[in-house]
C-alpha cells in the first residue's frame, strides 16, 4: 500500500474506478508491449548492422535491463517494489561464437536455450571476462559468477576449446566463478525514497523470499514462483497467520533456508537501520536549511500528490512526527485513514 502511495497508484474515489479499470489496465499493457516491440527492432538492427559488417562470427550480444516495470499488477505502476515484473530483468546471451561453440558440442541446435537457474546483472561482467578470454589471474575480485557454463555446459578447458579461447585449465580452481561453481539462488536489495524502509529479496530456481527492514517492522513474504507467477499467495501471511514461523514445518523451513541465504550476502538488519539513519539525517538537514520546506512537499508535481491531498495536514503532521524519531524505522501503516491528525502506524 506504502509503495503504491508514494507512486500515486492510489487515485482519488472519484477517479478510482477509471484507474482501477479492466480497460486502463489493458491499454498501460499495451503500452508497454509497444516499447518492448520498439526496443526489438532496434536490437535487430545493431544485428544486421554486425552481420552486414562481416563481423557476426565474432560478435556476441548480451541484451538485458537494469528493472523491470509495472503494468498494474498488484494495482501498480513504474518499478521499486520487489514483485517479479518490477525486480526481475530480461537476459539474452547469443551471437556467433556462442552458437558454434554449441554446435560443435553437440548441445542442442546451437541456436537458443532457456536457462531457468537464477541469475543476475553482476553475473554480467564476469561472463563477459570469460568470453573475451582474459585469463582468470587478471581478474578483479567479484560478487558475480561467470554465465558462460550454463550456455556450454562443459569442463572449463573443454568450454574454452569450444569458444576457441586457448587453455584455461591451469588458470582455474573449483571455487572460481570460471569454474561454474555457482550458488543456486541470488539476492536483491532497494534502498530508496519510494518506501518506509529497505526490502531484500532471495529467489530460488522455485520460491522467493522478501524481507522488509530488519525483518521485525512488517511480515515477511514467501511465493512459490511456479504455482504462483502472480505472487498472489503469500506463503507466509494469508494462510499462516502473517508470519513464516507461525506456518507450516515445510514452510517454514523454506523461510528460514532463504532467509539465511540473505544474511550470508548481506547483514539486512543494520545496513537498514543505517539506510534510515543516513535517509533520516539528509532529510532533517534539508528542513532545517530549507524555508517553507512544507509547502514544497505538497505540491501538485510530486507524483505522491494524489495520496498528500486526501489529509495534507494529517500528512504533514505525520512527517513531522517522523522528522523526530532519529531514523527510527517504524511499521508501515495499512489503511489510507488518517487518524486524530496522523496517518496511523499498523503493526499487524
Amino acid at each position: 500500500l506504502q509503495s503504491a502511495m508514494f507512486k500515486g497508484c492510489t487515485p482519488p474515489e472519484s477517479q478510482a474506478e477509471h484507474f482501477y479499470s479492466e480497460a486502463r489496465r489493458k491499454r498501460v499493457r499495451r503500452i508497454y508491449y509497444g516499447m518492448v516491440a520498439a526496443f526489438d527492432a532496434m536490437v535487430g538492427a545493431y544485428m544486421e548492422a554486425v552481420r552486414e559488417a562481416g563481423v557476426e562470427n565474432s560478435t556476441v550480444f548480451i541484451i538485458t535491463a537494469d528493472h523491470g516495470d509495472m503494468a498494474m499488477e498488484h494495482q501498480q505502476h513504474y518499478k521499486m517494489v520487489p514483485y517479479d515484473p518490477s525486480a526481475r530483468v530480461p537476459l539474452v546471451i547469443g551471437g556467433g561464437p556462442i552458437q558454434a561453440a554449441r554446435l560443435a558440442s553437440g548441445a542442442g541446435s546451437g541456436r537458443e536455450k532457456v536457462v531457468r537457474a537464477p541469475t543476475q546483472l553482476i553475473d554480467i561482467f564476469p561472463t563477459v571476462l570469460e568470453l573475451a578470454g582474459v585469463p582468470r589471474s587478471a581478474w578483479p575480485e567479484l560478487d558475480g559468477f561467470s554465465l558462460v557454463p550454463l550456455l556450454v555446459p562443459h569442463a572449463v578447458n573443454e568450454r574454452a576449446q569450444l569458444l576457441r579461447l586457448g587453455p584455461r585449465l591451469a588458470d582455474c580452481t573449483p571455487d572460481q566463478p570460471a569454474c561454474g561453481h555457482r550458488p543456486n539462488f541470488v539476492v536483491s536489495q532497494f534502498h530508496g525514497d519510494n518506501l518506509a524502509m529497505s526490502w531484500y529479496l532471495a529467489r530460488e530456481e522455485r520460491f522467493k523470499l522478501v524481507v522488509y527492514g530488519t525483518g521485525a517492522e512488517v511480515p515477511p513474504q514467501l511465493f512459490d514462483m511456479e504455482a504462483d507467477p502472480g505472487e498472489l499467495d503469500d506463503l507466509c501471511g494469508v494462510k499462516h497467520g502473517l508470519h513464516c514461523e507461525m506456518a507450516s514445518p515445510a514452510v517454514r523451513q523454506i523461510f528460514r533456508r532463504l532467509e539465511q541465504k540473505i544474511r550470508e550476502e548481506v547483514d539486512y538488519p543494520e545496513v537498514s537501520r543505517q539506510v534510515a539513519l543516513y535517509n533520516w539525517e539528509s532529510f532533517n538537514k534539508w528542513t532545517r536549511t530549507q524555508p517553507g520546506w512544507e509547502s514544497i512537499l505538497a505540491a501538485r508535481s510530486l507524483r505522491w500528490h494524489e495520496s498528500w491531498s486526501r489529509n495534507p495536514s494529517g500528512a504533514l503532521a505525520a512527517i513531522r512526527h517522523w522528522n523526530a524519531t532519529q531514523g527510527a524505522i517504524r511499521a508501515c501503516r495499512g489503511t489510507l485513514a488518517a487518524e486524530a491528525g496522523l496517518f496511523p502506524v499498523i503493526t499487524s
